[in-house]
């Protein structure tokens, strides 16, 4: 297998750039470059003091190219000479040129079957990183090109010209309608989007180019028939990639296992736990001593809060230095695993962890981390998501990254039988929300993923009596811990673009007002249905039917939908959570403010844009 890395670098500012790729550059043996007219292209001579002085370096002849296939048979030659597996591509800010390194690509995937593509973008190269992005819309073997909507339009017609794809980007210099419809009108191979902002669901996976999601790009694509300006973007699932490394240890009496588990990692643990509860449930001394049976030197941080806090999260960090901690052992619910994720990773970074929140590239990975599940809620246990509150700030933030997904996580049902009730509702509300989030979507053609999630709210909703007549049935409660894991390990949103405004929504409360999450939630989700219904009023009465199983009968999609909101809220009051912020003791004081930080990055969520106007009379309805 040979490995292409294509570092983009730009007129921005090119250091930046390649100091994020420089662990790539500094151990590259082989490198091609773009041969400019004038000879040295400036990729090259921006890069190449990172390069090790032994490194071959082969020059393209990119501009005017016409014969891609010998193009393609040097850069093979080159390849297998050297038995590479490795070779990087420098690529610059110009249209044509990415044009030209996808054309070349696809050509090399015939050559290569076994050929893989490794983009590292950066902040002046985001067109890079648009056409990575891009990329899974297309056949890979299409060429992209990227060029800016006001570019003059004999400019475009070249482009366009040379390309399967064509990416527009700075839309909103274009000012009107009436531009875009001539670009519809124009090209042989436009779809425009007409919600520009949600058209980026199409070209961006949040998890990896957060923050360039917010560039204003179009997709211009050579099917369905040019001229038309659909109101939801591309007919078809997005296309995904699903990969979840967490070892799941699920059933009774596998808590005794997690001396042997701890102890393939390293003999020095933290255990990090919440406010004592697992000392009542006798669950701490079987810990304690199954950990010292496998010779573990444990070290402690209690305390941490239902919406675990930023204090403590760094004192576990200082922990973890000041100790040489080899694995980090969270034991409880969603809050001490979250907080349990930051340290291990805290761990290995000498900033602030709470820079994570604000860039998570900054994240380095992190120690070992194993849990044991005492509460069915957040699904922490098996994603790579973390929610903590900075109390200085009254910011509770949440993060999703590769590297903090549990390497083994423990989940036996038996420790959730002494759950309060009250904590117990909580948490199904929040799995159920978690569904939600996943489930309410503008993201056509999504049979499957609708049936799974389906499949887990009837499943919640007919377990849930059970939990709450008899907390110690053993299967009820087995069946609604897992339930809670499927919620949220990133199954349910593979292929889909999620909402999440909700949780957004629920996150300032909490941060104000310092109510349980799941209570907050359950005040929020049913107003947030009845607010964005007219947006996608179908797959709300697909939800009261196959969910609730609520006749048609002659209702419209609307009404349909809206019994099915009303359904919710009624189960909600029926298990015991709240449905109103008066019953938390919130009034009108801070919901401007609340709202207002909401959306301070921006609009939220997916199936309707919120602004704070909106936010605000979400929370008005909450009232």
């Amino acid at each position: 297998m040979v490995k292409l890395i294509l570092i983009g670098t730009g007129p921005g500012e090119p250091d930046l750039l390649t100091l994020r790729a420089a662990r790539y550059l500094r151990k590259a043996r082989l490198v091609f470059a773009p041969l400019a007219r004038s000879g040295e292209s400036r990729a090259y001579r921006t890069v190449k003091e990172f390069l090790p002085k032994d490194t071959q370096v082969v020059f393209l002849p990119f501009h005017d190219q016409e014969d891609f296939v010998a193009l393609a048979r040097e850069v093979v030659e080159a390849i297998s000479s050297g038995h590479h597996k490795e070779a990087v591509f420098l690529v610059l800010g110009d249209p044509l040129l990415y044009s030209s390194f996808f054309r070349l690509f696809s050509v090399l995937r015939t050559l290569l079957p076994d050929l893989t593509l490794e983009v590292i973008p950066g902040i002046s190269a985001f067109q890079l990183a648009a056409a990575y992005a891009t990329l899974p819309l297309t056949q890979k073997e299409e060429v992209l090109t990227l060029a800016p909507a006001t570019l003059p339009e004999d400019r475009l017609r070249a482009l366009a010209g040379l390309s399967d794809t064509l990416v527009l980007y700075k839309l909103t210099a274009l000012k009107d309608r009436e531009r875009l419809e001539h670009l519809a009108a124009a090209f042989p191979l436009c779809l425009l989007g007409e919600d520009l902002g949600g058209v980026n669901r199409l070209t961006f996976s949040p998890s990896s180019f957060e923050g360039i999601s917010y560039l204003s790009l179009l997709v211009l694509k050579k099917h369905p028939p040019h001229g038309t300006i659909p109101k939801e973007g591309v007919e078809t699932m997005e296309n995904f990639e699903f990969h979840n490394p967490t070892r799941v240890l699920f059933g009774k009496g596998t808590t005794d296992r997690v001396g042997e588990v701890c102890a393939g990692f390293g003999k020095r643990v933290l255990l990090v736990y919440g406010g004592g509860s697992i000392k009542q449930t006798g669950l701490y001394d079987r810990i304690q001593q199954n950990l010292t049976q496998h010779n573990l030197e444990v070290f402690e941080l209690p305390g941490i809060k239902p919406n675990p806090t930023l204090s403590k999260v760094r004192e576990g960090v200082r922990l973890c230095k000041e100790k040489n901690i080899e694995v980090v052992l969270a034991v409880g619910g969603g809050s001490v695993l979250d907080s349990a994720k930051i340290i291990a990773a805290g761990a290995c970074y000498e900033g602030d962890p709470w820079d994570f929140f604000i860039d998570k590239s900054k994240i380095p990975g992190r120690i070992p981390l194993v849990t044991v599940l005492t509460l069915a809620a957040t699904g922490s246990e098996m994603n790579h998501n973390a929610v903590i509150t900075n109390e200085a700030t009254k910011e509770k933030l949440g993060l999703g990254h590769p590297a903090l997904f549990p390497d083994v996580s423990i989940l036996d049902p038996e420790n959730t039988f002494t759950v309060p009730k009250d904590h117990t509702v909580y948490g199904i509300v929040d799995m159920m929300a978690h569904v939600f989030e996943q489930y309410f979507h503008k993201t056509p053609e999504t049979p499957l993923q609708d049936r799974l999630a389906e499949s887990i709210m009837k499943t919640i909703i007919e377990y849930t009596p059970r939990v709450l007549e008899n907390p110690k049935d053993y299967d009820a409660r087995a069946t609604i811990m897992w339930c809670g894991t499927l919620a949220l390990n990133h199954l349910l949103e593979a292929g889909v673009e999620g909402d999440w405004s909700s949780h957004d929504i629920e996150h300032e409360l909490s941060a104000f007002y310092d109510i349980p999450h799941g209570a907050g939630l359950a005040i929020v989700f049913p107003q947030w249905m009845m607010y964005v219904l007219d947006e996608i009023p179908g797959k709300f009465a697909q939800f009261a039917e196959r969910v609730w199983g609520i006749p048609r009968a002659n209702q419209s999609d609307e009404e349909l939908g809206r019994a099915g909101i009303e359904r919710t809220r009624q189960w909600f009051r029926e298990i015991g959570a709240p449905t109103t912020l008066r019953e938390v003791g919130i009034g009108e004081e801070l919901l401007e403010t609340m709202a207002e930080k909401a959306t301070k990055r921006g609009p939220l969520g997916s199936v309707k844009k919120l602004k704070k106007e909106d936010v605000l009379a979400i929370l008005r309805m909450c009232l």
